[in-house]
């Protein structure tokens, strides 16, 4: 009875490593810099895949998704800056959600374009690098389909010198 139970709790492991884990995390490592300075290049990041089947994004929330257009290759991660039937334009290097400007303490360094209003469609997201000057983003007329999203940035684990969770 003993090695009956030691082995349902070896299956049980087992299982939960290759089935359950990889099903709801996965990491990625970062090849591009349009997130610094929050996700820098060369950082490891986790990813939760199964958040957003609970809520769903959140403006400030950093995604991983894969782009509309394949030639683009790996996937993309930016900062979700607006929702489902929001207007956003970027002007004086200010964005506005719905006329009103947003507070952004993650950008370093103001966008020097201007975008003029549009409205997110209602399966998707509007997302911005952080360093807003460097950035492939939906300033360029597209949005993220909820359906392209792979989950939310909630930590960077690698190097160790930059460890933390990921927040707003």
């Amino acid at each position: 009875m003993k090695n009956i139970r030691i082995i349902a709790i070896c299956v049980g492991v087992v299982a939960t490593i290759f089935f359950i884990l990889p099903a709801s995390i996965q990491n990625y490592k970062v090849v591009e810099d349009s997130m610094a300075p929050s996700i820098q290049q060369g950082d490891y990041i986790c990813v939760s895949k199964i958040i957003y089947r609970f809520v769903s994004p959140q403006r400030g929330d950093v995604i991983v998704f894969r782009p509309q257009r394949p030639k683009w290759g790996a996937p993309f991660i930016k900062r979700v800056i607006a929702l489902p039937g929001e207007s956003v334009e970027i002007r004086d290097g200010r964005i506005r959600i719905n006329g009103i400007g947003i507070d952004e303490p993650y950008v370093i360094q103001p966008a020097r374009y201007v975008l003029p209003r549009l409205v997110v469609a209602p399966d998707g997201c509007f997302v911005l690098g952080d360093s807003r000057n460097n950035s492939v983003d939906s300033r360029e007329g597209w949005t993220v389909p909820r359906q392209n999203i792979v989950g939310k940035v909630w930590l960077i684990y690698w190097p160790p010198s930059r460890l933390r969770l990921v927040g707003h």
